[in-house]
């Protein structure tokens, strides 16, 4: 990318899509190619989000909604409530380790040691939605996992899954590490069988505890009898390459 003073100028496809893309305001952020970037600015002291534009939640949030959020928020500014949101318990940062994920709580931020990141998400979460049985508002709760997010090592998930993985999975369905690479392509990393082997184990434990988060979520609808009268909406925010093409990442993973 191309930076001038505050202004960045992109070219990257992984910036792209990180800073042009879709987010809380169901509109493009910023003119295709450009966005507002200051590398100096950080979950601590960067530009409050609600500060740049109306968002979706606003607008809902002023419509009567109870709004909260649970997990990841890589948006800037994160020690107080941004965007229209009212209940606030974030992991401020990209990605974090999965047994000790950062939570901004009345303003600071707590490490919880030993607790796994999506169950701690999923528990605020549940929180959040617990408070709301005694109101009539109706509510909208944002629940952003890290996961699959690397860091994938044995230590960063619980033991036994990824042992399984590890162990018993045949990985069959993602391609080997001697997938050729596209013509013109140059892999920023790759990996041999041994290391292809314990990436997957620690993603897919990583998938396997976020299913079983939402369905902890799910059932809760179900128990208060408010699953058909909610929208559910799972989505991603990348694309990952996890040995397509022979390339690990997402547009950040081979040259150009």
């Amino acid at each position: 990318y191309y930076a001038d003073s505050a202004r960045a100028y992109i070219v990257d496809p992984y910036f792209v899509a990180k800073f042009d893309g879709f987010t809380l305001k169901g509109e493009f952020i910023y003119g295709w190619g450009k966005a507002e970037f200051d590398p100096g600015k950080t979950a601590l002291d960067g530009n409050p989000y609600k500060d740049l534009d109306v968002d979706v939640m606003t607008y809902l949030f002023e419509a009567g909604y109870e709004t909260g959020l649970s997990g990841k928020w890589h948006l800037g500014y994160a020690i107080e409530p941004q965007a229209g949101f009212q209940a606030w318990r974030v992991m401020p940062w990209g990605a974090c380790d999965y047994f000790r994920p950062p939570i901004v709580e009345e303003g600071q931020i707590v490490r919880h040691e030993g607790s796994y990141s999506s169950d701690i998400f999923t528990d605020n979460a549940l929180e959040f939605l617990n408070s709301q049985l005694d109101t009539e508002s109706p509510f909208c709760l944002h629940l952003h996992f890290t996961a699959p997010h690397f860091p994938w090592e044995r230590e960063q998930h619980p033991p036994e899954l990824w042992d399984d993985y590890y162990k018993n999975c045949p990985l069959t369905s993602v391609p080997s590490h001697e997938e050729p690479v596209p013509q013109g392509f140059i892999p920023n990393r790759r990996l041999d069988e041994e290391r292809r082997r314990q990436a997957l184990s620690g993603y897919f434990t990583a998938i396997q505890e976020m299913d079983r988060n939402v369905g902890r979520v799910l059932d809760w609808l179900d128990e208060n009898d408010l699953r058909q009268n909610t929208l559910v909406a799972f989505m991603s925010d990348n694309g990952m390459n996890m040995g397509q093409h022979c390339l690990y990442g997402k547009g950040n993973a081979t040259r150009p």
